[in-house]
């Protein structure tokens, strides 16, 4: 629970140093080139690459021109996976079993000395795994639904306890994933005190880190151009059989398409409107249409004015209302004008005009233009 930072920004940063105090740990930032600061760090380096590096081809030495004449380009070929895995199983098989000579060591195994600690200090217990995720865990803001919580695009996360937790809460909430280990994670929900635990829904990622994940998915989704054109032909191959199949099917039973082209529409407009003609509405009794009223032949609901049978005209037509009724012309015109015409005494006739030769014109002209509105 002590670390000792070296000097640099990979580890002396807020980040990093905010982590561990939230772990509970005890952090030290070691000096610039002051190697007492991080002597064991330091003569790991060195035992590292004294029994292990230096026996490598291609090795180059501590510094430059150590090694002169030596063409490192030539001979390095291992490959950095390799290399990693020679260093691993020297810290695991190797060096716990090897004599130490260093400070407080006294020729003794690290093994034995880890042994000896742990019996006489006890050892650290394992961190929460809910609090290591919170500390050291990759964050993601998200919307929870009935199906749970969607990570890093298709990483599903649920729980009974979490379904219980956010029930009557809105909004995203804050999820927290270990990116070595995708079994579980961790939510924290809004209003709710205590973090809750997720389970990994996807039986297929259990026990992988999330690269993997993503390079798996990456690997399932990548196809080669050649297996893409084989099915993209067979898929249209076995469409234009099947369309074919059916439109022989029509054919040989004569049905209807179940809908019609725009050339088809228009060519049977042509044909089914072909010779029709608009035909008006009727009129209203005792009116008459207005292409009519400037016509000298007498129409029905339209009589001249003054004429000999303006009268009678005037006693077939349907009763006018009593708002309708105005006389603009007044009485000293009434013999000239059409007839008026008041409620009650629709039997009353008015003057005749006596008509002095067959030529004159039927339509009357009133004496006073003056009194016209």
């Amino acid at each position: 629970m002590h670390v000792k930072n070296d000097n640099g920004p990979g580890l002396r940063n807020t980040t990093t140093i905010s982590a561990l105090m939230q772990l509970g740990s005890i952090n030290t930032i070691g000096r610039t080139f002051e190697a007492t600061d991080k002597s064991y760090v330091e003569r790991l380096f060195g035992t590292l690459q004294g029994q292990v590096f230096q026996m490598l081809p291609g090795y180059t030495g501590s510094g430059p021109g150590d090694l002169p004449g030596y063409d490192a380009l030539k001979n390095g070929v291992i490959t950095k996976e390799q290399l990693y895995g020679i260093v691993t199983r020297y810290f695991i098989d190797e060096y716990p079993s090897t004599r130490h000579h260093g400070a407080d060591m006294l020729g003794r195994r690290p093994r034995e000395v880890y042994d000896l600690l742990n019996r006489t200090r006890g050892q650290i217990g394992l961190i929460d795994p809910n609090q290591r995720r919170l500390s050291l865990g990759w964050e993601e803001n998200v919307t929870p639904t009935d199906e749970g919580v969607r990570v890093f695009g298709g990483i599903w996360f649920n729980s009974d306890e979490f379904q219980i937790s956010r029930e009557g809460r809105e909004g995203k909430i804050q999820v927290f994933v270990d990116p070595d280990d995708l079994n579980f994670a961790t939510a924290v929900i809004p209003g709710v005190q205590t973090s809750v635990e997720l389970e990994l829904q996807t039986t297929a990622f259990a026990d992988m880190t999330l690269p993997g994940v993503l390079n798996l998915m990456a690997e399932l989704r990548r196809e080669d151009p050649a297996a893409t054109e084989f099915h993209d032909d067979q898929i249209m191959r076995s469409r234009k059989h099947r369309y074919a199949l059916i439109h022989a099917l029509e054919i040989e039973h004569n049905l209807p398409r179940s809908y019609s082209t725009i050339e088809e529409c228009r060519a049977k407009a042509k044909a089914v409107f072909a010779g029709s003609r608009v035909v008006s509405a009727p009129g209203l009794p005792g009116t008459t249409r207005p292409g009519n009223i400037t016509q000298l032949n007498i129409t029905e609901g339209l009589f001249e004015l003054g004429g000999e049978n303006a009268a009678e005209q005037s006693s077939n037509q349907a009763p006018i209302p009593e708002e309708a009724v105005s006389n603009p012309i007044g009485s000293e015109q009434a013999d000239s004008g059409p007839a008026s015409v008041v409620p009650g005494t629709a039997k009353a006739k008015p003057r005749k005009r006596k008509a002095t030769s067959e030529n004159d014109v039927k339509l009357g002209r009133p004496r006073n233009l003056k009194g016209l509105n």
